[in-house]
């Protein structure tokens, strides 16, 4: 055996080994939560309220189903057929015009070609993010045509240009929302495959390839990738966020990702088969909640017109990184946002989980748990004794801290003190996550993007 197998072979052995590793640590961590649970659960049932014990119960163990399943996850690793066609929607408002060239700059750039990349401008304030990708789209077909032109004459120094992408720029001359501004990118597309994204993220060079790779069965019609928060060291909110986004990607839509029946694919990095979207754009295009069209839960619509079709899977190796909400403020219209979405689809999405019972426990699970689990504790404070209110303290702290560390175990291995601080993130969150989803319901009629 040469140097060179030596070599490689003790490379396999150290990854091997290092993985090994990280599946005893995640795995040890995840149990003694679950025991360490267990126990407090039991103890609370016994000693401090039935009723509250037992709906924690209730949420321990579909938490608990969660991560297990979500051991089973394992990404997609067939290489995508070529010549497949990408067509790559990008709605944006009031973006930075820097942002918005980089994450084009970023799509230019990946390592399977994009077709088209359509840019809509929904009537910002101030039309600079606008000219500045003009300016790019000019330069970019020039150069497409010119590379065509000149490979035609066999010029062989043009070949890196043949798979520049098409670059189509529109700009509404007033604000109809973000669905709106999909639409119009849907209809002018020709491609395969519809790729969304957010104007201001960072997509990895192979995230394209990645997110291509689960079509390789018939039936999937979305793929969702994973994201991260780039600004995740800004402050506590951000930080906070980050917690949230691996445990949602890694431990949520890898579960459902398991059942083929992810709830939503992310508008900051997914793709839908074309035919599907196109087959149902009135479905996307005239929806309705209490007789008013809805211009907001884009996402979440996609995504269930997709599961309608197929099934729905989450891809963690295609990867994007986005700014989220640096302020309590910012994060609290975000959240009223995809709150209110959650119960403008909730019509929509039933009929779908009824004949999909794993789509129904997820359904029911994320959209829904908080308020069983939120009102039992409301409803135990208020009404105990004043003598079992400091074990009621105890518990709840306990409970929180422990449901903090075992769902967001993956981020052990790459933030190890952030991970420690987990249960102070997941405590302030549990603490939003009621009003924001009872302002959400209260608030049904606003309409709007909703991101600043």
């Amino acid at each position: 055996m040469n140097t060179v197998s030596l070599s490689r072979a003790a490379s396999r052995k150290r990854v091997t080994n290092v993985s090994v590793w990280k599946k005893t640590l995640i795995w040890g961590i995840f149990l003694t939560c679950v025991v360490l649970m267990l126990h407090v659960n039991t103890w609370a049932e016994k000693t401090v309220d039935f009723y509250v014990g037992m709906f924690t119960s209730i949420t321990f163990a579909y938490f608990l189903l969660k991560m297990v399943v979500s051991f089973w996850y394992k990404p997609d690793i067939r290489e995508p057929y070529p010549g497949i066609k990408v067509s790559v929607v990008i709605p944006s408002f009031n973006e930075n015009p820097d942002s918005v060239l980089k994450t084009i700059e970023c799509l230019i750039d990946q390592d399977y070609p994009v077709a088209e990349i359509i840019f809509v401008d929904d009537g910002s304030d101030d039309p600079s993010a606008y000219e500045a990708v003009k300016r790019l789209a000019e330069e970019v077909n020039g150069a497409r045509l010119e590379a065509a032109a000149a490979l035609e004459m066999g010029g062989a120094r043009y070949h890196w240009a043949k798979d520049l992408p098409e670059i189509v720029v529109h700009r509404f001359d007033k604000n109809q929302g973000k669905r709106a501004a999909q639409l119009w990118g849907f209809k002018r597309s020709t491609g395969d495959f519809l790729m969304i994204v957010d104007s201001d993220g960072y997509i990895y060079p192979d995230a394209i390839r990645e997110l291509l790779k689960p079509f390789h069965d018939p039936e999937v019609t979305a793929v969702c990738g994973h994201i991260n928060a780039r600004n995740r060291d800004y402050n506590f909110v951000t930080r906070l966020q980050d917690l949230l986004y691996k445990s949602a990607f890694r431990v949520g839509r890898a579960a459902m990702s398991v059942t083929n029946a992810v709830l939503v694919c992310s508008g900051a990095l997914s793709m839908f088969r074309r035919d599907v979207v196109m087959n149902n754009l009135h479905h996307f295009r005239d929806q309705k909640f209490l007789g008013r069209k809805i211009v907001a839960g884009d996402d979440r619509r996609l995504t269930t017109i997709a599961l309608y079709e197929g099934k729905v899977k989450y891809q963690s190796t295609a990867r994007c990184i986005t700014d989220v909400p640096t302020t309590i403020s910012q994060f609290f219209k975000q959240q009223v946002r995809w709150g209110k979405s959650v119960y403008v689809e909730t019509p929509f999405t039933i009929p779908v989980a009824l004949k999909k019972p794993f789509l129904m426990l997820w359904f029911i699970g994320e959209s829904f748990l908080w308020a069983i689990y939120g009102t039992s504790v409301i409803v135990t404070f208020t009404t105990a004794p004043t003598t079992t209110l400091p074990l009621l303290v105890i518990y709840s702290l306990g409970y929180l801290t422990l449901s903090a560390l075992m769902r967001n175990v993956y981020y052990v291995l790459k933030h190890p003190l952030l991970y420690l601080l987990s249960p102070v993130f997941g405590l302030v969150h549990s603490f939003l996550l009621y009003p924001i989803r009872i302002y959400a319901l209260l608030t049904l009629r606003g309409t709007g993007w909703g991101t600043r």
